[in-house]
């Protein structure tokens, strides 16, 4: 029986990127049990967070070209000038998601006849979603350090130089950050109910204390946090109340009702999904508004040009805090701390990288279980079939969400399958 070849993609959108999407002890553990029926390749890397004596040591293969394998397996887009003619691969690729910075992937993957899945539509809409946990939390801990800056409070180590949660939780119980946030009443909202809000929620049990309804949120004096979903956040034009089902079909007959979190709210983390199409959350009037009292986001869905207004660019571990500053007639990057009246923002969009090895070893572990033990080596391909966009050079309209690949598709003057 010929073996089937698993490739380890090396970064190529963001090259200092360190995570991985298989780790050295989940290829030992792969090629123990299953070591007759597979070969697992990788590209060398001298950003990833395991080095490639690990790879080594536990069994892999070390090669730059990987034309070889069967399946290749990434954490972000492949760039299109790398991609390898005919090829399989699984990585988070957004395309579905309509963005128009993705158009040149997709053209990539029509013209070179590949076939992608994408982790976001594992198994339907399901997703391995291991990274956005890691994202929330350490998300979460930035826009507490950046508030504690700013406000002059307490100053917190940088999430990296803690490389795991274990000492991101240390740290902020070391530095006292519950009685200095309730010092100062902050209130924090959260949006989203997913996993990346989850995440985030972990670290603000450390430092505050939940409402359990929007009302008290918004009457609450003292320091508190309130998780927001979009029943909360979105509202029908006509003023009927949200309903997902109607959402999802025609999102431009809703409107933000985020304006009561702005006029409450000192600090937003925004985990909330967003997709072209949908309505602004935080707008630029709401920036403006004369009774706003939110003053720092923590922007763990980076959108650009996205539902939050102030995200103007994506920042960098190094680099994490910019302020947006307004005139007269835009929004306008500044240095940080330096204007009282701005919105501070962290807008880091490689969170997970801040803790690589621990967020690697738990996304590995779902892969590896779900894609390559119950998919590939058991021949079930119903759950990964579900996650195709593309094969073979054809995009897979039954992929997508509504008709969110129209506008690529009129673009690039080819039909879905």
């Amino acid at each position: 029986m010929e073996k089937i070849r698993i490739g380890i993609l090396e970064e190529s959108k963001v090259k200092t990127d360190n995570r991985a999407p298989i780790t050295p002890n989940d290829v030992a553990y792969l090629l123990s049990r299953y070591g007759e029926r597979i070969e697992v390749i990788f590209q060398p890397s001298k950003h990833r967070c395991f080095s490639d004596e690990e790879y080594i040591n536990a069994g892999a293969t070390s090669s730059e070209d990987l034309s070889m394998c069967d399946i290749l397996f990434g954490i972000k887009e492949v760039l299109p000038n790398e991609l390898i003619k005919g090829h399989r691969y699984f990585f988070f690729g957004h395309i579905r998601e309509d963005k128009p910075y993705e158009y040149p992937l997709l053209k990539g993957l029509v013209e070179k006849r590949c076939t992608f899945y994408d982790y976001e539509a594992y198994n339907g809409n399901k997703r391995l979603s291991d990274f956005s946990y890691y994202a929330g939390a350490v998300g979460a801990y930035n826009t507490l350090r950046l508030y504690g800056l700013r406000e002059e409070m307490f100053s917190l180590q940088p999430a990296e130089s803690l490389k795991t949660l274990a000492n991101i939780v240390k740290e902020l119980n070391e530095k006292y950050v519950f009685f200095k946030l309730s010092e100062n009443n902050a209130k924090i909202v959260v949006t989203g109910n997913g996993v990346a809000a989850q995440g985030a929620k972990r670290i603000l049990d450390l430092v505050s204390t939940q409402c359990d309804s929007e009302e008290s949120f918004l009457e609450s004096k003292v320091c508190c946090y309130y998780l927001a979903t979009k029943e909360n956040l979105i509202v029908k034009k006509n003023g009927e109340p949200f309903d997902r089902a109607d959402f999802d079909r025609n999102p431009e007959k809703y409107m933000s009702r985020f304006l009561r979190y702005s006029r409450n709210a000192n600090i937003l983390i925004a985990c909330h999904n967003w997709e072209m199409g949908q309505p602004e959350l935080f707008t630029e009037k709401m920036a403006r508004d004369e009774k706003r009292k939110l003053k720092y986001i923590g922007d763990i869905v980076c959108d650009i040009n996205g539902s939050i207004c102030t995200t103007l660019r994506h920042s960098s571990h190094d680099n994490p805090f910019y302020d947006v500053r307004l005139d007269e007639v835009k929004l306008y990057e500044s240095f940080p701390f330096v204007d009282k009246n701005a919105i501070s923002v962290m807008a880091v969009d490689t969170l997970p990288n801040a803790v690589a090895r621990e967020a690697s070893e738990a996304f590995s572990r779902t892969l590896c279980s779900e894609i390559i033990e119950n998919a590939f080596l058991s021949s079930d391909w119903s759950k990964i079939y579900k996650a195709a966009q593309v094969i073979n050079g054809r995009i897979y309209k039954e992929s997508t969400k509504k008709d969110t690949m129209k506008n690529m598709l009129k673009i690039m003057n080819v039909r879905a399958i």
